[in-house]
Formats: structure tokens, C-alpha cells, sequence
């Protein structure tokens, strides 16, 4: 039997902003107990900043409906790519990689002959 694959840890903060969506647009629909949970929205706006940038354009021009697409949709977009671009980041500089990079052929400061 083949491995089962993992779960990539560039998942998770998308998982997360689409979770906080869903409890946010919920909110509204929920009884009036519930609906404090509608300031995740106000949450997301600032977190999300870039994006809801047009966010607060539809929402402005009475578009609610795109504004909250727009959230939902590209926001948990953007997480992901900003998770991705983590990733490659941390991953390019971790001591593993470079020993791994070392190995292919380029100079390594030990294999250095003295004069």
C-alpha cells in the first residue's frame, strides 16, 4: 500500500480565515444571543488588509453580497499565498536545505583548501 499523504502546513492559516468567514456570515443568520459573532467581520477587515480594501469598496457602493464573496473567496486566497511564500521562504534558508545544496557541487567553507 502507498503512503497516505500529509497535511501541508500551508493550509492552515486559509483553513483558518475561511473558518472565521463561515462563523461571520453565520452570525447574522443565527439568533440575536449569537450575533455578537458578527465582529469576525470587522476582525477580518483589518487582518485582511490588502483585500478588504475592495472589500470596504463594495460594501460602500451597496454590494454586499460581492463584499462578502470577495472576502471570503480572495481573502482566503491571499492567506494562501502568503502561507506559500512562507513556506519557500523559510524553507530556502533552513540549515538542512543549504547542506542539501552544499552536496550538488557548490563550495562548501569545510572542502576549502588553506594556503
Amino acid at each position: 500500500m502507498g503512503a497516505r499523504p500529509s497535511f501541508k502546513k500551508v493550509y492552515i492559516l486559509p483553513l483558518i480565515h475561511f473558518a472565521i468567514c463561515m462563523v461571520a456570515i453565520l452570525a447574522y443568520a443565527l439568533p440575536p444571543g449569537l450575533q455578537f459573532l458578527g465582529i469576525l467581520w470587522v476582525v477580518l477587515n483589518v487582518v485582511d488588509f490588502p483585500v478588504s480594501a475592495v472589500t470596504i469598496m463594495f460594501a460602500a457602493s451597496n454590494h454586499g453580497f460581492l463584499a462578502g464573496a470577495w472576502t471570503v473567496v480572495v481573502g482566503t486566497l491571499w492567506w494562501y499565498f502568503l502561507s506559500r511564500a512562507a513556506a519557500s521562504t523559510f524553507k530556502s534558508k533552513s540549515p538542512l536545505c543549504r547542506k542539501q545544496r552544499d552536496k550538488g557541487g557548490a563550495p562548501n567553507s569545510s572542502s576549502s583548501s588553506r594556503v
